[in-house]
């Protein structure tokens, strides 16, 4: 059956209508997901019918897949995108293709209405109604069966994949997958039945909604309630969703709303995503930007967030683009404009005055689910991290750079701290940041370096840095693409000082060459940044490091007290010594002084 794609509606910056509206034109819709890469979401539906469609048009994409006029209770995507998992209430299993949208296995499940949770790492599917029990993918049973002792109306593996939280009652208990045994619970404080439970990103809470109109933030170590019970929902509340970042919690009720919390502060984000129908489903899109609800009615309703818009559209002057263009190698004259000197700031100087919701939930997007180490050693170290070659695979796999810092931080760690509010929001920026000569950001992700650190991914640039390029090819390289390697680096500054931003550590060790040896601006705003922090004082303190590469910094700022103190001025005066080393056939500018 064809969908009917009704007319869009741009959303208003409190997120308050959405985007684009998809009729089923059949029976309730009772559980989504999306897609890796975003275009698609799949529904199952009350009817026993599961659907893919393509956002964009609003069309069912590929053929009906169905559970013989059951409802269709659950469903989940697997990591890599390959499969489609599905359970109907009379415990019928089936995984499809997700993309052939042909059956690959089936079994039931004995019992009626059950749970399912699927772990991280793909390789268990945990069923259950008052008892859980694992699989594996191809139906087959291990581990040992968790007696909860009554019906688990909701469970979901911890990140790492080693608990099992399962919401009964209106209680919570935590299991341990491989032994079963029950390790931390219950969670005691809602008044009525917990209707559904998530992690936190980094495992250190969990969160919970009931039918006491409330969602609830823990401690997973304690079981310990954290501050007040989130308020706002006049009806059950009977879903909830964390975006990709970990920053955002959506939770769903009976009373036709959507409602977004900040995942620290449980403090509300924006006006409420009002519907037509009884919401039964909700799911964060995979960039955070966006949410996809599907409700009673048979509705698919597709919202963007407000920070989307904000930072796209009002963040900056609304006739200036995130994405520019450059000068054409056929006419190599530097950028004319001048930024003034009083106006450059440091990026976590900068004053937003458009949202208290950009300020508060920029989406830097957590990847560590789809990283994985080319080589356990770094390939590179700089002031502050090192650098990891990895793969990044989810969608078509690329390869990333994973620059690790050399001190312990987390953005979860610190929430209520100013200096993390505007990291956070920087990283946001930074990764909408869209130009032929800035390596794009891409995201963060944990794993690397110093336990428990945070490390910052990036597209790895196949062709090294310009002082090794350089270094490799004195011989035969020519004044025009040596202009043009500067053509290339101007172009990039003149960019980031339009916003404005100011590099701050600016040598040809942070101007990497892609594929097409063009020359991009990396690692721009670091030594700013990190230099707000506590831990990298410290570090500082216990080190020979400094921000900044010494000889390329400017004269004022090496006699200067303020060591991050970095400007548009200072970004040119860095410049002018990459010239100097891009003219002298690869010498280092100041290699003589000891």
């Amino acid at each position: 059956m064809s969908s009917v794609l009704l007319a869009p509606q741009q959303s208003d910056n409190d997120g308050r209508r959405p985007r684009q509206v998809i009729s089923e034109n059949d029976d309730s819709i009772s559980t989504v997901a999306y897609l890796p890469g975003g275009r698609y979401v799949v529904t199952g539906s009350n009817d026993g019918n599961v659907r893919v469609w393509d956002v964009e048009s609003g069309e069912q994409a590929g053929t009906l897949m169905k559970h013989d006029s059951k409802t269709v209770k659950s469903l989940a995507v697997t990591r890599d995108g390959t499969k489609i998992i599905t359970i109907d209430i009379s415990g019928r299993i089936k995984i499809w293709g997700a993309y052939s949208h042909k059956l690959v296995t089936e079994w039931t499940h004995p019992g009626s209405f059950p749970t399912i949770a699927i772990s991280p790492d793909d390789r268990l599917i945990a069923i259950g109604y008052e008892t859980m029990v694992f699989y594996t993918m191809g139906g087959k049973r291990v581990n040992h069966p968790i007696e909860v002792g009554s019906r688990v109306a909701s469970a979901c593996f911890s990140p790492d994949g080693h608990k099992l939280a399962c919401g009964t009652g209106y209680n919570i208990r935590v299991y341990d997958v491989e032994s079963g045994t029950h390790i931390v619970g219950p969670f005691k404080g809602h008044k009525d039945w917990v209707r559904g439970v998530l992690w936190s990103r980094d495992s250190s809470r969990l969160f919970s909604v009931s039918y006491d109109k409330t969602i609830r933030c823990w401690s997973a170590d304690t079981g310990e309630p954290i501050g007040e019970p989130w308020a706002g929902h006049t009806d059950w509340v009977c879903f909830l969703a964390i975006s990709p970042d970990g920053t955002t919690i959506a939770s769903a009720s009976n009373d036709r709303t959507v409602r977004l919390w900040d995942a620290t502060s449980g403090n509300p984000v924006g006006q409420c995503l009002r519907h037509d129908e009884d919401v039964t489903g909700i799911c964060f899109s995979p960039t955070g930007e966006s949410v996809v609800s599907v409700g009673s009615k048979g509705m698919i309703s597709l919202w963007r967030l407000p920070w989307s818009d904000l930072v796209d559209g009002q963040l900056y002057d609304t006739d200036r683009p995130i994405t520019t263009s450059v000068a054409s190698s056929s006419h190599p004259a530097l950028p004319t404009h001048e930024p003034n000197p009083n106006e450059g700031h440091s990026l976590v100087e900068l004053r937003y005055e458009t949202s208290t919701l950009v300020a508060s939930h920029p989406p830097p997007l957590d990847l560590t689910r789809y990283i994985t180490k080319s080589d356990d050693q770094y390939v590179a170290g700089g002031g502050f991290g090192d650098v990891y070659r990895c793969r990044y695979l989810n969608g078509s796999p690329k390869e990333v750079a994973v620059k690790a810092f050399r001190f312990k931080f987390t953005l979860a760690a610190h929430e209520s701290d100013r200096s993390v509010k505007m990291f956070r929001r920087e990283l946001g920026i930074w990764r909408r940041l869209n130009h032929p000569n800035v390596v794009p950001f891409l995201g963060i992700s944990y794993g690397f370096g110093m336990r428990g650190a945070m490390s910052l991914v990036s597209l790895w640039m196949p062709n090294e840095s310009l002082s090794l390029f350089l270094a490799k090819h004195d011989d035969h390289l020519d004044l025009g693409h040596r202009l043009q390697f500067l053509l290339d680096i101007a172009n990039g500054l003149h960019y980031l000082h339009s916003f404005p931003i100011v590099h701050g550590d600016l040598n040809c060790n942070n101007v990497l060459l892609d594929a097409d040896y063009t020359a991009r601006l990396a690692d721009f705003g670091y030594a700013s940044l990190v230099g707000n922090f506590p831990e990298a004082l410290t570090y500082l303190q216990r080190s020979t490091v400094r921000p900044g590469a010494l000889r390329w910094i400017a004269p004022e700022q090496i006699e200067s007290e303020e060591t991050f103190n970095r400007t548009p001025k200072s970004d040119i005066y860095s410049f002018s010594c990459i010239a100097l080393q891009a003219s002298f056939l690869g010498t280092i500018v100041g290699s003589e002084l000891t």
